[in-house]
């Protein structure tokens, strides 16, 4: 039990390096969610408010990739490293049972976005290749 102890020390540590070196390149290049507002900028249309939840659901989509990638090895690490300890093989199995269900989670919550998107006329967000056809070429 000490070994564990002393590896817990050492992988959560690293777990948590990795999440801050995987996000900082979105927050560092993080741009405004529309082109659009007060006087100097042009007026917001209905397309903008379309580029603002696409920018919003790229962010969210890399964070929750990030973090089922990091629940997946936690949950494999703690079920290889268990050694037969059927508390901790109960408990690795909840942590990748878990991950699945996000996994599922948000596949559901991309088919349904993208359902809402071509009912109003837009590019599915997986489709997008530059502008919204709702919106007006500029």
């Amino acid at each position: 039990m000490r070994g564990f102890l002393s590896v817990k020390k050492v992988i959560l540590p690293l777990i948590t390096i990795a999440v801050i070196f995987f996000l900082i390149p979105l927050i560092v290049s993080a741009q405004p969610l529309v082109q659009c507002g007060p006087y100097p900028l042009r007026a917001c249309e209905l397309c903008d408010l379309f580029e603002m939840i696409a920018r919003i659901y790229a962010l969210a989509t890399a964070v929750i990739i990030a973090l089922i990638i990091l629940f997946v090895m936690y949950g494999g690490f703690t079920y290889l490293t268990s050694l037969g300890d059927p508390q901790r093989l109960k408990s690795a199995m909840e942590i990748l049972k878990g991950a699945g269900i996000g996994l599922f989670v948000f596949v559901f919550a991309f088919v349904i976005i993208s359902q809402i998107y071509i009912a109003v006329g837009a590019n599915p967000p997986a489709t997008r290749t530059d502008i919204w056809d709702i919106c007006p070429l500029e």
